[in-house]
């Protein structure tokens, strides 16, 4: 087997320096050899860097005619973060290197102890680290697309079998029958949990969890949370006791979702394994730094089983349960308490357990989170970086849901929106129409069946409709690439149907890929009855006019804006728009900064920040701009910074009239 080549960049400004690594590598073995180019400053080295991609290593001297310091470092790796480098030190500055390493570097190498063993070694080493890096990111990435593909593939027959026992048990059913009908249920939500457990923890794993913050009533949420185990109580006749300490805040900022499914798997793991005595919940507030911020704790206690100490330190492990006769007799992934950290750490606390064996358990956690000034404005009044997605797009999780409904409603009894309503549902799977068009039809509509993005199209030209239900998955025409299109058929109309993601996929990204493309809500599969009303009810309760700037803003999320107002007693609207006018100017003169200094990683993170800003104000051509901007920071292609700034400046301009005359034209 002939010698890898390794290509090796110096910048290097000594020539006695650049002279001795040039000798050691010099060397030719049976498993390496060295192709040097060197440079005497470093634009000289960002010149070769940019003409010749294929560089292996990078050998850096911090101290440069044109960049002196850890700077240099820096400069280089934002540009270059896939890039080996090798930092070329002296002695004295040790730490400096140290630091380097921390922030990236592959490794460092003395000047005054260099010779030619140590740099081939270390130049062989750093580029199979960096080699190894990449595989497994690309491993990490091809596991996660995995999941996202088979969950998507699970939901779909999911959907089928919670959703049409849902309708079965809105009959009316015998006793026997709904027991069966209750089973195939309950049997399809659990597959459903263990879908959604693998998908968390496979985004737990790649960093792509991201908390999604709203107000929200704590109390109400705990007691939810307990409400689930009243059948569980009463079968086992187990003792519970649920203790709120009366300083403990009920409006707060945080990321329910998590936090409900955090108290579920914990309650639930309590239940579980406990047959004699009962569970214990208490909410605590452990401290209140200022007015705002607050850490509270949590502590589920039970007398079951508990765990014994040898397996305490595996608890939290993914897949780990104590022992392995537990799956086999109270079923489980293990992932629930692994995914319950994860969230904790990602709200700044900390899980922890106590347990002896036969005695039982004491998990508590802790969580920082802030208090909510008023439950219905907070999340437009508190700053734009908090939150993740603007009002029409709701989490698809409980906290969005209504009160589930009586069973045992006829199917007529639940039809709350009226026969007056068209219904476009766009979806290829045949069980999948059925299912949709039972429980639309349920709700009072009047349906049409399109089968693909391209049909879609044609009813879209040929009528009008109330509301769109648009599956995203779809051969040929995606459901993406047919939002886009309607919307651009309905731009001279100056009519803006609504549009509702139906989709097996789960992940935040797909859901800011519906939102992108100009859909206004999302729902994930399996769907629900209760939950398709709400949807839809939010999106059909305003009869304010579509605006005629269509381009510019997304209709729906002013509108939500402009209820909450109303619900509030504020103009929520113009506060809104006040601190997004406000705070976009500093930011498009930091990006027009990070350019000059040729700074992309900077230029993604403010852009990044001020498409969430747009996002929260309904400003659809910023938001698409943005995106076009993260794309040019991730291929690093070459493109005038003046067309950056003056497309973006731009459509900051027309974005701020459009919004002025909105808020006018409500306000009227």
């Amino acid at each position: 087997m002939s010698p890898k080549l390794y290509k090796v960049l110096a910048i290097e400004d000594d020539p006695s320096d650049a002279s001795l690594i040039a000798h050691s590598l010099q060397v030719k073995t049976a498993t390496a050899q060295f192709d040097l180019k060197v440079a005497e400053t470093l634009s000289l080295g960002f010149e070769i860097l940019e003409k010749q991609r294929d560089i292996d290593v990078l050998l850096l001297d911090l101290n440069l005619p044109d960049s002196v310091g850890i700077e240099t470092f820096y400069t280089v790796h934002r540009r270059f973060p896939d890039l080996p480098i090798i930092i070329l030190s002296s002695t004295s500055c040790e730490e400096t290197y140290i630091s380097a390493i921390d922030q990236g570097a592959q490794d460092y190498v003395s000047k005054d102890t260099m010779d030619q063993n140590l740099l081939t070694r270390s130049i062989c080493y750093a580029f199979r680290r960096m080699q190894i890096r990449c595989e497994l990111q690309q491993a990490t990435k091809m596991k996660t697309d995995f999941l996202s593909h088979m969950s998507h593939e699970i939901r779909t027959p999911l959907n089928g079998v919670i959703g049409l026992t849902d309708l079965l048990l809105a009959t009316n059913l015998d006793s026997k029958q709904r027991e069966l009908a209750t089973l195939a249920k309950e049997s399809g939500e659990l597959l459903l949990a263990i879908v959604n457990d693998i998908l968390d923890i496979s985004k737990i794993e790649s960093g792509k969890i991201e908390l999604d913050v709203s107000a929200f009533d704590l109390s109400d949420l705990v007691k939810s949370c307990v409400s689930m185990f009243k059948t569980c109580l009463e079968e086992k006749k187990l003792s519970f006791s649920l203790r709120i300490a009366p300083d403990v805040p009920r409006q707060i900022l945080g990321d329910s979702t998590k936090i409900r499914q955090i108290l579920i798997n914990l309650l639930n793991n309590a239940f579980k394994f406990t047959f004699f005595g009962g569970v214990i919940l208490k909410v605590d507030l452990l401290d209140q730094t200022n007015p705002q911020s607050l850490i509270l704790k949590f502590s589920i206690e039970d007398t079951g089983i508990g765990i014994p100490s040898e397996k305490l330190k595996e608890l939290f492990s993914p897949f780990s349960q104590a022992e392995r006769s537990t799956a086999r007799r109270f079923g489980g992934t293990g992932l629930g308490l692994a995914i319950s950290k994860a969230f904790v750490t990602l709200m700044g606390g900390e899980l922890t357990v106590e347990s002896t064996e036969g005695i039982g358990s004491n998990f508590t956690f802790t969580l920082k989170l802030t208090l909510a000034v008023d439950a219905g404005q907070a999340d437009y009044l508190s700053d734009f970086g908090s939150l993740s997605h603007p009002p029409a797009f709701t989490s698809k999780n409980a906290k969005s849901e209504p009160k589930q409904k009586n069973e045992n409603q006829s199917l007529g009894d639940q039809a709350m929106i009226g026969p007056k309503h068209k219904a476009l549902v766009v979806e290829d799977n045949f069980v999948n129409q059925k299912v949709i068009e039972a429980m639309m039809t349920t709700l009072g509509f009047e349906v049409t069946l399109a089968k693909s993005g391209f049909e879609a199209l044609s009813w879209t030209s040929a009528g009008e409709f109330d509301v769109i239900l648009m599956d995203c998955q779809m051969p040929e025409m995606d459901g993406f690439e047919a939002t886009k299109r309607i919307r651009e058929q309905q731009i001279d109309s100056g009519r803006r149907t609504p549009i509702v993601a139906i989709t097996a996929g789960a992940t935040s990204e797909e859901r800011d890929r519906c939102q992108l493309s100009g859909m206004d809500d999302f729902i994930s599969k399996p769907l629900k009855l209760a939950t398709l009303d709400s949807a839809l009810h939010r999106l059909l309760k305003s009869t304010e006019p579509a605006p005629a700037n269509d381009g510019v803003l997304q209709q729906q999320v002013i509108q939500d804006l402009w209820s909450l107002g109303k619900r509030v007693g504020r103009d929520v609207l113009s506060e809104v728009f006040e601190i997004f006018e406000k705070r976009t100017g500093p930011m498009l003169e930091k990006i027009q900064d990070s350019l000059l200094h040729d700074d992309r990683t900077e230029v993604g993170k403010i852009t990044h920040a001020l498409k969430g800003s747009a996002m929260h104000l309904g400003a659809t051509e910023m938001v698409h701009i943005c995106e076009e901007i993260e794309q040019w920071v991730r291929t690093e292609k070459a493109l005038p910074e003046a067309q950056l700034l003056e497309k973006l400046q731009k459509s900051f301009t027309i974005t701020t009239s459009a919004l002025r005359d909105e808020i006018n034209r409500i306000n009227r």
